[in-house]
């Protein structure tokens, strides 16, 4: 019996206005293929700038079954709408107090590149299996966005069957078919990262215990799966018992600029708001990173590019032309300096 391919997952860290990295890293690799993500990949999976890469690679176009935009036109996005999303007035700046008292930014300029570039899409429509990180403050717990439905997890029953060597555990309940959702409002959740945008109120369709229907109050995914890689190996394999799984990860940049004991040592709620949010999103990226290398193997079932953010900001909002122009520079290096793995996991990946 030959064996079986592995599953082939594509995931993509957040990251802000540094998502325009791993767009053009994706975007070599479709070339390289000659196949769009959505056919290379059984499930792709992206948390906030790389949720809104995920869900634009995998947007169909109007009734036709191939994606309506290519990855390197998804990098373009970022040099067209990055300015319109991150932009604010001085009297906004001055009202919010630099995002101290209220978020940086509305949400106009980031609904209207996400209406323009995925429509009236639904999530159930994505072409590959797609899974968006989000977290429901309101519930104080992760909140995942699925565009498919999960294998039933098996029942207290039929997991003590099995340990007791029983031949065949017994059935459990199928899993119940996920809420579907406009892909605008998928990433809009994911993306909201908390002092530069507001929340999304998301409408529940579940009733709670008391009868009534419970909305999501749902921030960016990035506050405890920056690179949602784990996420997508624990759905993999849940759905895929016994299966390969091929992961390749692309990241957003790492930090470079260092904070100092002097500077931090008295540093209180103001001073820690904005780079608080970045030490999470670079620490547990680079922590699952770890972990998936020792699960799967550094270059073996795990391939993570990453690139470090020398020259450009590290800021997820820094839209200015120089900074788009850096960061669309560090990725172009990084599939240079990478070729050799970047074609090894194309090898990979149209093998399987």
């Amino acid at each position: 019996m030959p064996a079986q391919a592995p599953i082939k997952v594509l995931s993509i860290d957040g990251g802000g206005i540094r998502g325009i990295i791993p767009a053009v890293v994706l975007a070599a690799i479709e070339q390289r293929m000659g196949q769009p993500a959505c056919e290379i990949f059984d499930l792709i999976a992206g948390t906030s700038t790389g949720g809104i890469i995920a869900l634009g690679v995998t947007v169909p176009a109007e009734e036709q079954q191939r994606p309506r935009w290519s990855a390197e036109q998804l990098a373009g996005m970022y040099e067209s709408e990055g300015p319109k999303i991150f932009h604010r007035s001085l009297m906004r700046t001055i009202e919010t107090v630099d995002g101290l008292l209220v978020e940086k930014y509305a949400a106009s300029g980031l609904e209207a590149a996400l209406e323009r570039y995925m429509g009236d899409a639904q999530l159930s429509q994505a072409l590959t299996d797609v899974l968006i990180p989000s977290y429901d403050v309101h519930a104080h717990e992760p909140f995942f966005f699925k565009s498919f439905t999960p294998r039933a997890r098996p029942t207290a029953d039929s997991g003590a069957h099995a340990a007791s060597g029983s031949p065949q555990a017994a059935a459990s309940p199928p899993a119940p078919s996920p809420p579907d959702f406009p892909m605008t409002v998928v990433a809009r959740a994911t993306s909201a990262a908390p002092t530069y945008f507001e929340p999304e109120d998301v409408h529940s369709p579940a009733e709670s215990d008391a009868g009534q229907a419970s909305d999501y109050v749902l921030v960016d995914g990035g506050t405890f799966a920056n690179n949602p890689a784990m996420c997508a190996y624990a759905e993999a394999t849940r759905n895929n018992p016994g299966t390969d799984v091929l992961i390749v990860s692309l990241g957003t940049g790492r930090l470079t600029e260092s904070i100092s004991f002097e500077q931090a040592k008295h540093w209180g709620l103001i001073q820690w708001a904005h780079p608080l949010l970045g030490v999470i999103m670079d620490g547990s990226s680079a922590a699952i990173d770890y972990q998936l290398d020792e699960l799967l193997g550094a270059d073996q079932g795990h391939f993570r590019f990453q690139t470090l953010l020398d020259g450009v900001s590290d800021s997820l909002d820094d839209a200015s032309p120089a900074n788009i122009a850096g960061l669309r520079k560090r990725g172009e290096e990084l599939v240079v300096t990478d070729a050799d793995r970047l074609d090894e996991v194309c090898r990979l990946l149209g093998s399987a």
